[in-house]
């Protein structure tokens, strides 16, 4: 695989490492590419939104969606945002 840190991170995810999960994913974000493709870019941003949640840091998920959508909240529902959802409905 071209990114063995993506099914790194699922599996860090997976065994409960949530934290661990989370570091992974923000630097699979952060070294993402421009011909990185959409999904791909996509599913790191999902995990790493939804490790916010499992770990209940919930301002720190609210400041990572003002950097997402700024203050237009109906951005979240916009298509190419949709990975933001997930995180925002997550109930423990």
């Amino acid at each position: 695989p071209i990114y063995p840190d993506a099914g790194r991170a699922r599996a860090l995810e997976v065994s409960g490492n949530m934290k661990g999960a989370q570091e992974v994913y923000r630097s699979l974000l952060n070294q993402a590419r421009e011909d990185t493709q959409r999904q791909e870019v996509d599913l790191w941003n999902r995990g790493f939104l939804h490790s916010f949640a499992m770990l209940g840091q919930w301002t720190k998920l609210a400041a990572e969606m003002v950097k997402e959508v700024g203050d237009d909240l109906e951005g979240v529902w916009v298509k190419d945002k949709k990975h933001l959802l997930a995180p925002l409905l997550h109930r423990r």
